[in-house]
């Protein structure tokens, strides 16, 4: 009986490769299901944490009889820093979240009660916050995405800017109208301006998508389970002017999503999702078991991106957060890039008045991408400290003290 060496070649190479395949496949599937498993377990130990409202959040977890350390991407120099800024002069509730926004970790996320004189851990992530002017940052996406308007676009204004009434909305020119740049109504956060610019030219459908690319209705965390930022669709147009300037209460926000829209400016547009759990080790092997993998999508266009930058530079320099770098030290001045937006608004869960700045701090001439920082202050009937403070104060301490420029 003779054999045909090749043909048996062949028939070796083909089972050979399909045991080898079917391997590899079934060592993949194990190792994704472990993956899973673990990550499950996670956020059902974190999710845990932030219902209990706890102070701290916790160093281990376990499945079975096994236990395992949890690593995260806090900073725990800067989070002492802030704790202790908060405690000297605090509003009703002070939260600050500081993101890299390099690779998206949480370097602090930190909340304090004044009344309980006490941190609580649950608080930046609590989404029953209205976002206010925030929106504003959206809105001005969705416009020059569009190629709508640009940033010294012309718009009459009748009334105060802080007020939203029907009659704003109309385009009739009197004795009283006053004349912004779209520049100049971002920084000052002028309702009448975003509001007719919406009715003009923008969509319920459109808004709400670009809300949604800049993480509304959307899972933001792999490692626990938190409410999402909400963004509802307009039900008509004053509805949408409403929605689009901020004056609303249905539109609500995380604290570490306020800072997360900073970190999609100063990274060209592009969403990397945050995370504050590094990894979980095996304390026994020193193994890695799980690590959070970094997630991001694009947004905005680049050019949007350099225009938002402008935009909130500006408001940082001559509009609502302009006491950021009027006191900022002149060193960092001359060697950062800083932004920010402001909002402010009564209502929401705890019930007070908001004090809210998202704000980035990028190093000139430099590939690193800095950081971005969200603090809310609610204040119930006395105002204690102001936002545009701790922002400064934080980005002063993290560039002299933990990433000196020069």
């Amino acid at each position: 009986m003779k054999f045909n060496i090749s043909k048996l070649s062949i028939l070796i190479v083909f089972i050979s490769s399909t045991c080898l395949g079917s391997f590899f496949f079934l060592k993949n599937i194990q190792e994704d299901s472990l993956f899973k498993l673990h990550e499950s377990l996670l956020a059902k130990n974190l999710s845990k944490a932030l219902e209990n409202e706890t102070q701290g959040w916790p160093d281990t977890m376990t499945n079975e009889d096994d236990e395992y350390k949890i690593v995260y991407t806090f900073n725990n120099e800067l989070t002492q820093y802030i704790q202790k800024l908060i405690k000297e002069k605090a509003a009703d509730y002070t939260i600050v979240t500081v993101i890299d926004n390099n690779s998206g970790n949480v370097l602090s996320a930190v909340g304090y009660e004044r009344e309980g004189k006490r941190f609580l851990s649950h608080l930046p992530f609590t989404s029953t916050h209205p976002s206010a002017s925030l929106i504003k940052i959206v809105t001005a996406a969705e416009l020059l995405e569009k190629g709508k308007i640009d940033t010294e676009s012309m718009f009459a204004v009748n009334g105060r800017g802080s007020t939203l009434y029907k009659y704003q909305l109309k385009d009739k020119i009197n004795k009283w109208t006053k004349f912004l740049t779209f520049k100049h109504a971002f920084a000052l956060s002028n309702n009448v301006v975003f509001g007719k610019a919406a009715v003009d030219y923008l969509s319920g459908n459109g808004i709400s998508k670009m809300a949604k690319f800049f993480g509304f209705n959307t899972e933001l965390f792999r490692e626990v389970k938190m409410a999402k930022s909400v963004f509802n669709m307009p039900e008509d147009q004053y509805n949408l002017a409403e929605y689009a300037s901020g004056l609303n209460r249905d539109t609500q926000i995380s604290p570490i999503h306020g800072a997360l829209l900073s970190t999609i400016v100063a990274n060209r547009g592009v969403l990397k999702y945050p995370k504050f759990v590094k990894e979980i080790v095996d304390p026994k092997t020193g193994e890695t078991i799980w690590m959070n993998p970094s997630r991001q999508e694009r947004a905005i266009s680049n050019e949007t991106a350099l225009d938002l930058e402008h935009l909130m530079s500006y408001t940082a320099r001559k509009g609502t957060a302009r006491s950021v770098w009027d006191k900022m030290q002149q060193s960092l001045k001359d060697t950062l890039i800083v932004g920010g937006k402001t909002g402010s608004i009564t209502g929401g869960l705890p019930y007070g008045k908001r004090d809210w700045l998202t704000a980035f701090a990028i190093p000139e001439n430099k590939n690193d991408k800095g950081i971005s920082v969200c603090v809310m202050n609610i204040n119930k009937e006395k105002w204690y400290i102001k936002s545009t403070y701790l922002v400064r104060k934080i980005i002063e301490f993290y560039y002299n003290k933990l990433s000196p420029i020069n």
